[in-house]
């Protein structure tokens, strides 16, 4: 009776440890099952420099300029101005946002989903 007592003890024991290792297993693949889209952020807007060429003299410049390339809209601000003789060159910066589902990095190609 003592051996099988003993026997007993033993397959009880066993099963707590089974079931207590397990319960991480399974609390870690119902947290891995879950697909939170919140966490990944979409990026919508940049930072640019354009630079805009008007023929002759023009002085001031528009002090903005209404970029619209694309996937990529927004309005920049002069940040500075050039005339060499021949034609006025107007560098513009600020910030353009993207309102399609997939934005175009630029020339390169590649883009933000």
């Amino acid at each position: 009776m003592n051996e099988h007592m003993n026997e007993r003890i033993l397959f009880t024991i066993g099963l707590a440890v089974m079931l207590i290792l397990s319960i991480p297993f399974y609390a870690l693949a119902s947290t891995t099952d879950n697909t939170d889209d919140s966490d990944t952020e979409l990026v919508r807007s940049k930072s640019i420099t354009h630079t805009e060429v008007y023929n002759g003299n023009v002085d001031p410049p528009p002090r903005y300029y209404n970029y619209d390339s694309g996937a990529w809209h927004g309005t920049l601000e002069l940040a500075r101005y050039k005339y060499d003789g021949i034609e006025t060159k107007a560098t513009y910066k600020g910030t353009v946002y993207c309102t399609d589902d997939v934005c175009p990095l630029g020339e390169d190609g590649g883009a933000y989903n």
